[in-house]
């Protein structure tokens, strides 16, 4: 076995630190590192997950519905086309008048009781203009605008929680990627191990469970490489997932997160006052807060006069070679004057939904503080064990360096090696993941504070 020096720990570390995906070791294990870095995953995943499409959809539904609201204050115009054929004394004798027909013979007692049938063609444009209704058109427009900015908003969050499980998915992958790196890693030590415990059984200085249990070692090792690769497969396929790409699509080989990050900037109560202006649920919830009250004056405009001014002109004809014409003009008010308590009832639902959507707005406040608080301490906690995790790896190479010597000169027990074996592996492993714990809790900190990008890296 040959021996780590200290310049070769250090090189060892270096490798670790800048090429977390492939770790060098003597089978060379190594590759280069190409193909699909981070903020590439994150523009794709914005432009095919199925949920950011959804959302464009959802500003779209927003915009037509706003298109509805305005339609209120224009004139309504409207064509009918009717066709009547009848005996009834009464219609035959107002439809014979429409047509402009009427002659003295029509005023005969027996022909009015018992009329010949009538054909009737009757086509009438109308138009309704409503000019008044307490401003509850107006108040609807506006509600609209404000759905279109909810819209806007729900499509942002939706955005930056793509963009959340792109991060987690990409960090995620490359975390299985260098566990299953460190178990090869172990592997080539623990078989190099067995050679030397081989030849020293094979020599008469150990007995046959020593080299029975190294074997275990490496049968222990094999089987979490298994496990690994099942990890990073399932990985890749919630990677793709989130990219809005097939489950089981190849991936281009993905590029390195940054190993050596820095502390992220600002203090605590700077970032919680950031996540109370700028996350997009509270945004979206203070829009809600301000449809709700308007939605009150809509209810309470029920009490209030509508105005309406109507025009209709129509054409009578039986045979289409001749016809009679007239028009309406007129204007009409309307105004409730009891309606079963029905318009105060949609008044005081009105200002219970608003004082529900306040509450809403208090608790969720609460759970963004909470969540840019959590999120904040994480990235202290992660940035922390980053630092420890690197001294703890120089010194777990170190101490199976000191143990191999000792174990070769019979001054240790095979256990001692295997703790060192396993102490060493258990260090990277810490290392990787407290990388991986950054990253993820960088972004949880940026999805709290509702500044999450295309730019996060």
């Amino acid at each position: 076995m040959n021996r780590f020096s200290v310049t070769g720990s250090i090189l060892i570390l270096f490798l670790i630190q800048y090429c977390p995906l492939h770790l060098s070791q003597a089978d060379d294990l190594a590759q280069p590192v190409i193909g699909l870095s981070l903020s590439q995953a994150i523009q794709q995943a914005v432009q095919q997950n199925p949920k950011t499409k959804a959302s464009d959809f959802s500003i779209q539904q927003a915009e037509h519905q706003m298109t509805q609201a305005k339609s209120g204050a224009y004139p309504q115009i409207s064509f009918s086309e009717a066709l009547n054929h009848t005996n009834n004394p009464m219609w035959a004798f107002g439809t014979r008048l429409n047509q402009e027909r009427i002659a003295q013979a029509d005023f005969d007692p027996a022909r009015l009781n018992d009329p010949s049938a009538i054909t009737n063609f009757a086509s009438v444009l109308s138009m309704e203009w409503m000019v008044y209704n307490g401003g509850r058109t107006q108040i609807g427009v506006a509600q609209a605008q404000s759905q279109i900015k909810s819209a806007e908003i729900q499509a942002e969050q939706t955005r930056q929680d793509v963009i959340h499980q792109t991060v987690k998915a990409y960090a995620g992958l490359i975390l299985a990627n260098q566990h299953l790196h460190v178990i090869q890693n172990a592997i080539v030590t623990a078989n190099a191990h067995l050679k030397l415990i081989t030849a020293r059984y094979d020599n008469g200085f150990i007995v046959k469970s020593d080299q029975l249990r190294a074997q275990v070692r490496v049968s222990e090792l094999e089987q979490e490489r298994i496990q690994a690769d099942s990890q990073m497969q399932i990985a890749i396929a919630v990677l793709n997932s989130v990219m809005g790409r097939p489950a089981d699509q190849p991936l281009p080989q993905l590029t390195n997160l940054d190993q050596n990050p820095l502390l992220i900037e600002g203090t605590l109560e700077s970032w919680v006052n950031e996540a109370m202006l700028k996350h997009p649920m509270i945004r979206q919830m203070e829009i809600l807060e301000s449809v709700a009250d308007r939605e009150i004056d809509k209810s309470k405009a029920g009490h209030l006069p509508q105005l309406s001014l109507i025009a209709n002109y129509e054409i009578n004809s039986e045979k289409w070679d001749d016809f009679g014409d007239n028009y309406t003009l007129g204007a009409m008010m309307r105004m409730n004057l009891y309606s079963g308590d029905r318009i105060s009832a949609r008044t005081r639902e009105s200002v219970a939904g608003l004082k529900r959507i306040q509450a809403l707005l208090r608790d969720l406040k609460a759970n963004v503080e909470i969540m840019t608080r959590q999120a904040w301490l994480m990235t202290q906690s992660a940035w922390n064990r980053i630092r420890v995790s690197e001294t703890s790896v120089l010194q777990a190479e170190e101490g199976l360096y000191i143990v191999e010597n000792r174990y070769e000169n019979g001054l240790y027990p095979l256990v001692s090696l295997l703790d060192a074996e396993l102490s060493l592996q258990n260090s990277r492993t810490s290392r990787i993941q407290a990388i991986h714990d950054y990253i993820v809790a960088r972004a949880d900190l940026f999805l709290a504070a509702g500044t999450l990008d295309e730019n996060f890296n």
